[in-house]
């Protein structure tokens, strides 16, 4: 069993979202976010102590919302692809110019966003966890599981 490994490190994902920002802004967003996700999930299923089921899934989305003033755009993409990246910030600024105006739209001002986190929330987390140990693992929560009356 092989183990997949995530496309980008934390950098090249800082440095996307940084140029999605920027491109956004200069298509004539006023203001834009963008959210990243890569994950790889396994998943095992034990039936009697035998493997029944095991599957791998990778998932990689972007999320980008623009605002033209208080209208909002969303467009959702599998892949990230920086040549095409303003046709895609294009489409949000489309869908935003014929949202309605809602003066509860936009990115939160500096002031209401929190500051006291200090640590690493360890966003990007890029552990592979041993298949062997997933297998196991859920082995012994089935022979748990059967235990209990």
């Amino acid at each position: 069993m092989s183990n997949l490994d995530f496309e980008y490190k934390q950098e090249e994902l800082s440095t996307i979202a940084t140029t999605i920002l920027e491109r956004a802004l200069q298509l004539g967003a006023s203001s834009a976010q963008v959210e990243i996700n890569e994950c790889i999930a396994n998943s095992v299923d034990v039936l009697n102590g035998e493997i029944e089921n095991f599957e791998t899934s990778y998932d990689r989305t972007t999320g980008i919302s623009v605002f033209v003033g208080n209208k909002r755009g969303n467009v959702g993409v599998t892949s990230i692809d920086l040549n095409n990246i303003d046709t895609i910030i294009s489409q949000a600024i489309d869908i935003a110019k014929y949202t309605q105006d809602d003066s509860a739209n936009g990115i939160a001002e500096k002031e209401f966003i929190c500051k006291a986190i200090t640590q690493d929330l360890q966003l990007y987390n890029p552990n592979n966890i041993d298949k062997q140990y997933i297998i196991n693992k859920a082995k012994n929560i089935e022979q748990l599981g059967l235990k209990i009356d």
